[in-house]
């Protein structure tokens, strides 16, 4: 009887811990869509895409404004509709990188019933690739956080993927974060400034301030944008046309700042506002107006 009871005993224990073991799987795994299946770990998700051959982008994350991308007629990137925003090709690179072999943590499943299930029905990313004339969208759903991943279609199809956060977090972006820094060129070897100051009076020599623009370096970028002008006084700016040895030109646009230490400057038809400065700021604030 003691031998009874004990296997009775144990065999009671061993049915609590199971039933323990149950509930603690069914926990972690609370927060798993209940289509996850048991495919293999990492699998290529969709076609290659080629990065060096893309011809745009375009993104929408989180529910803020599109984002569209596209190429320059010289191979460069820049905000589709405003050509006076360039994009930095590191940060380009950065995004899409991933995309060029998309590799997904495993498949939900074969044919999406409803999207609302996985959050596909307003997308929390969406990111449209053209590549070779051809347009894919991708459609980023709920966070998976016991796979640390996002659910993700291609629309149009029915498929569901679990695709590594990376993928999403790609597209924190916004457009100021984007742009590209533009370099002044050498400014050593200037043989002609037209100059019109921001007052409207000529000086009567431009020789000082060929000098003085020959040490002009650009701090940062401070904003963007042609209706943001107005708040920099770069709508009634000074304009100096400047010709160089080589016989280019190039149109700068300056404004004073808040204080002494501060100059605006505006390159060609581009938008980015910048902080400037250079060796003797006074002599360029004498010349601005």
């Amino acid at each position: 009887m003691p031998m009874k009871k004990t296997i009775i005993a144990a065999s009671a224990v061993m049915l609590i811990l199971i039933a323990l073991l149950v509930v603690v799987l069914c926990l972690q795994q609370s927060d798993e869509k209940p289509e996850v299946t048991d495919s293999p770990t990492v699998q290529v998700m969709f076609d290659t895409n080629h990065v060096e051959h893309l011809e745009s982008f375009s993104f929408r994350y989180e529910g803020k404004e599109t984002v569209s991308i596209s190429r320059t007629k010289e191979g460069g990137w820049q905000i589709t509709d405003r050509p006076g925003l360039p994009v930095d090709p590191v940060e380009v690179t950065l995004m899409l990188r991933g995309y060029e072999q998309m590799l997904a943590l495993r498949l939900v499943t074969e044919t999406l019933a409803d999207p609302a299930e996985y959050g596909l029905d307003t997308p929390s990313l969406e990111v449209t690739i053209t590549d070779h004339g051809t347009k894919k969208t991708y459609l980023f759903g709920d966070e998976n956080k016991t796979y640390e991943g996002y659910y993700c279609t291609v629309k149009g199809s029915g498929a569901v993927y679990l695709l590594d956060v990376s993928y999403f977090t790609a597209f924190e972006k916004s457009v100021d974060s984007l742009l590209l820094a533009e370099q002044l060129p050498d400014l050593s070897a200037i043989t002609k400034i037209d100059w019109t100051p921001a007052d409207g009076e000529s000086p009567e020599s431009t020789e000082p301030l060929k000098g003085v623009l020959a040490t002009l370096k650009i701090d940062r970028i401070i904003d963007y944008g042609r209706e943001k002008f107005s708040a920099y006084q770069l709508d009634q700016p000074a304009v100096g046309v400047l010709t160089r040895s080589d016989g280019s030109s190039l149109t700068l646009r300056f404004a004073k700042g808040e204080t002494d230490e501060l100059v605006y400057l505006t390159i060609g038809e581009g938008e980015i506002i910048y902080l400037v400065s250079c060796d003797d700021m006074s002599a360029l604030l004498t010349y601005i107006g």
